[in-house]
């Protein structure tokens, strides 16, 4: 019997639980992909509420991949950003290590982006 994500499953963390983008975020997805979502619950919008952020979303993508999910996508450019690119990409290289699971971040995404469009610089 096919189930509504025969397609797979997609763990999302966002941010906060204001975060009105989830429902975007299913929209552009194939039929078939299943989303769970959880949230980091972030509180303190400054640099300091982002760092400590990590912890929460360490909590999340381990209970994301106890739960089994395909793929996971933590959210949120901040939380990622405030420790810089080489470290955002040794985070997602320790989860996919120890999780085996593909992740992938916000940052991530834009990264590629500017790279399927051959950007090298936007900023003049």
């Amino acid at each position: 019997m096919a189930t509504a994500s025969w397609r797979g499953t997609v763990g999302v963390v966002k941010p906060t639980y204001g975060s009105g983008s989830l429902v975007e975020f299913i929209r552009l997805l194939p039929e078939g992909v299943g989303v769970i979502p959880m949230y980091a619950d972030i509180k303190q919008h400054t640099e300091q509420g982002y760092l400590d952020a990590l912890e929460s979303y360490n909590e999340r993508v381990a209970e994301l991949a106890r739960i089994g999910v395909d793929l996971m996508h933590p959210e949120g450019g901040p939380p990622f950003m405030v420790r810089g690119h080489k470290s955002e990409q040794e985070i997602v290289q320790q989860w996919e290590a120890k999780y085996k699971v593909s992740i992938f971040t916000s940052g991530m995404t834009q990264v590629e982006a500017l790279r399927a469009l051959q950007i090298k610089k936007f900023v003049s």
